[in-house]
């Protein structure tokens, strides 16, 4: 879903030709259960860890100043390479997630590879965030967020800047987009993967689907 300054809200590209639409997984893997366990499955996530240890190990930690004394973290990737960067992706967890999740990770690193310096943003009280603000994490924060990923698009390299982001990152990503245009933010594109549209439903979900949710982010 590309923005851009002439539009205040999102709108929908149109899919290239003979592509379709609909995301269709191939076999065993189509059931949405069997994609969200082995979206963090312990073998994915070491494959994913060797393979972009690279990503990982040249990262910094960057306090973003997201506006009435609240600090965001995130990991700061630069691009590969002296020259020009192809642009800056920002890219937002899930729920009790963080930027080394492996649905963040394998994103990330794909557009490292591509040339994009990569900055994963924690949300309030994500990931080693927790000390940086009074008060708690919530969703209704989207005003801090959409300062962070403003303050991120000021010091980017290269023209392009995208974001990204998963499950509650998705809503927030969705959210920030809606807002770029009146915030000054000049993004070339959104993505949101598998996003929270309806929290109540969401959490209806977790409550009445399989135990193994509940059990994940109670433990978390």
């Amino acid at each position: 879903m590309p923005t851009g300054n002439s539009t205040a809200g999102l709108r929908e590209s149109a899919p290239p030709a003979g592509a379709s639409r609909d995301f269709l997984p191939a076999g065993l893997l189509r059931g949405p259960h069997v994609q969200t366990v082995l979206a963090s499955a312990g073998p994915r996530a070491l494959l994913l860890a060797r393979r972009y240890r690279a990503l990982v190990e040249k990262a910094r930690d960057v306090l973003v100043d997201a506006g009435e004394g609240v600090r965001l973290h995130a990991w700061h990737t630069p691009a590969r390479g002296a020259g020009p960067a192809r642009g800056t992706a920002v890219l937002i967890h899930g729920w009790e997630g963080h930027g080394n999740a492996p649905y963040v990770l394998s994103a990330a690193g794909r557009l490292h590879d591509a040339g994009y310096e990569i900055f994963r943003l924690h949300l309030r009280d994500h990931g080693p965030s927790h000390h940086l603000n009074a008060g708690l994490f919530h969703a209704n924060r989207i005003r801090e967020v959409v300062a962070a990923v403003r303050e991120i698009g000021r010091r980017r390299r290269g023209d392009a800047l995208l974001l990204a982001g998963f499950s509650m990152g998705g809503n927030f990503a969705l959210r920030v987009g809606a807002r770029a245009t009146e915030a000054g933010i000049d993004l070339r594109g959104v993505v949101a993967v598998c996003p929270v549209i309806d929290p109540a439903r969401c959490l209806q979900a977790l409550e009445e689907g399989p135990w193994v949710y509940r059990r994940y982010f109670i433990r978390k």
